[in-house]
């Protein structure tokens, strides 16, 4: 419970069963406290091609003591977060998967090694990514509603501009 960077000495003490000192020695060297959370931010990409993304995230411990894991959040405008990935290698890209194609918010934050994990990201995001894959998709007809369902990310008159796709799902 001391007050962060207070200057401590470490002496320790090996004690068998009944409490009687065997060795004692001191840890050389002068130690602080530390419980200052480490800074991550996302770097980027702002686009992608593929729905599998590796995040560029800077990931900072101003204390020195290391950083143990970088956390990705992803989230739709105005939606919550949620913990997308997590990498213990600070010094590569997060990989992540994209749960469809379209805008999606990013942030990082991080832990150190002796255990300081910062809180999850506030509402404004660090990067906005726009995920536009290639890849095809199947839209499904809606029978209470009447309408052709479309997965999410593709913009809702995808299927009037592209009749030959209303064609092959009729």
């Amino acid at each position: 419970e001391l007050p962060e960077e207070t200057p401590l000495r470490v002496r320790l003490l090996l004690k068998d069963p009944q409490g009687a000192v065997l060795k004692e020695l001191e840890a050389p060297g002068v130690y602080r406290v530390d419980r200052t959370a480490p800074t991550a931010r996302v770097l980027g990409p702002e686009t992608a091609e593929k729905v599998d993304v590796d995040v560029l995230v800077e990931a900072l411990d101003g204390k020195g003591a290391g950083i143990s894991t970088v956390f990705l959040w992803s989230c739709e405008e105005g939606r919550p977060w949620s913990l997308a990935a997590e990498s213990s290698d600070a010094t590569r890209p997060v990989r992540w998967t994209a749960p469809h194609r379209g805008r999606r918010c990013l942030a990082a934050t991080a832990s150190d090694k002796v255990g300081n994990v910062a809180p999850p990201p506030a509402i404004e995001p660090q990067l906005r990514i726009r995920v536009s894959t290639p890849e095809p998709y199947i839209a499904r007809f809606s029978v209470e509603t009447g309408d052709y369902v479309v997965p999410g990310g593709y913009a809702p008159d995808i299927l009037r501009r592209y009749p030959e796709v209303l064609k092959l799902v009729r």
